[in-house]
């Protein structure tokens, strides 16, 4: 006796439910990160540091202007290490682990510069520094408000050539953080 499969056998049905699963999962997905926006707020997807939402603006925020002396080709971007207590060994070592990162970049590198932004007068090996207490305050203050932090003295932030802040690391941030951020936003700004 020969026994026939109707369409109630699973390998004929198997896909039918590949077909149904391939539509409804974007829509369940979309679902998921309507319910929870803060997941794309924070920007916890991708960074590896804090995204500044919205950006803090140089040419805007009068306690910023001192940055202005930064200048940057279109589609470069600045690391700016900043420190309330001058350059100690952390410090140092942030802007050792900076320099790795730009020669690491290799062609894309020659659109990072390393800034230091101090009260006093210091010293980088391989980089720019500006000398700016009002400056330094004014970051210091827009970043704890915008992190909700009590205060940051000291931390490294990405400056985009239109003059915009846009992220924050600390200084003993895993340096491949960094390098992973400064990638996509190396590759992100990119002129073609």
């Amino acid at each position: 006796m020969i026994k026939k499969f109707g369409f109630n056998t699973l390998a004929n049905r198997l896909p039918l439910l590949f077909l149904v699963i391939a539509f409804i999962l974007p829509i369940f997905i979309a679902w998921v990160l309507v319910q929870s926006p803060e997941n794309l707020r924070d920007g916890s997807l991708l960074n590896k540091g804090s995204l500044l939402q919205p950006p803090l603006n140089i040419n805007l925020d009068s306690g910023l202007r001192g940055l202005q002396v930064v200048k940057l080709q279109p589609s470069g971007w600045s690391a700016i290490l900043f420190s309330d207590s001058g350059c100690e060994s952390e410090c140092e070592r942030a802007i050792a682990n900076l320099m790795v990162i730009r020669d690491l970049l290799g062609h894309a590198g020659g659109r990072f510069k390393v800034i230091g932004l101090f009260d006093a007068v210091t010293k980088i090996l391989g980089g720019d520094t500006v000398i700016d207490e009002d400056a330094l305050k004014s970051l210091s203050s827009l970043l704890a408000s915008r992190l909700s932090m009590d205060s940051v003295r000291n931390g490294i932030v990405f400056l985009d050539w239109r003059g915009q802040i846009v992220n924050y690391f600390r200084l003993d941030a895993n340096p491949s953080d960094i390098q992973k951020d400064l990638k996509r936003l190396l590759r992100a700004s990119k002129i073609k």
